[in-house]
């Protein structure tokens, strides 16, 4: 489940982060459609955590939603790899550290709101894990 919820926040965080000039009614379409997808999630999780199940049961409806967003998801990534493949993991490593300081703290952050320590991730040349200040960075300079 934890790999569902990392592309569903990837792609948050990949129409969060990006301009998307002459297209941006289909961007606040898919963005219906990605709340949708993150609210299947939510109940999903929410129903085994409180007991009504013992494992992760999905309603069909649920299913569908989750099946065509992450399909959507998957084929932007795609495309954003093939044009900018820096600047995607960039963004998935930035949906990473919100999913992190939301297990740190008490209050939820949505990727709307991004904090400065995952915008921080986002305008790096190369990454390093805030806080981490021994550990080597990821990538070498080109």
């Amino acid at each position: 489940m934890h790999q569902l919820q990392d592309l569903l926040n990837w792609g948050g965080m990949l129409m969060f982060d990006r301009r998307w000039k002459g297209q941006e009614e289909a961007v606040d379409e898919f963005r219906e459609r990605h709340y949708a997808a993150l609210d299947a999630y939510s109940n999903i999780v929410r129903r085994k955590r409180s007991g009504v199940s013992m494992h992760y049961v999905v309603k069909a409806e649920e299913l569908v939603i989750l099946r065509d967003v992450c399909t959507e998801i998957v084929a932007m990534l795609k495309e954003a790899m093939d044009l900018a493949p820096q600047r995607t993991v960039r963004e998935y490593l930035a949906a990473i550290q919100i999913v992190d300081e939301q297990r740190n703290r008490d209050g939820s952050r949505g990727v709307k709101e991004i904090s400065p320590t995952a915008r921080a991730v986002l305008n790096q040349r190369t990454y390093r894990r805030p806080g981490y200040a021994n550990i080597k960075e990821t990538q070498t300079a080109d």
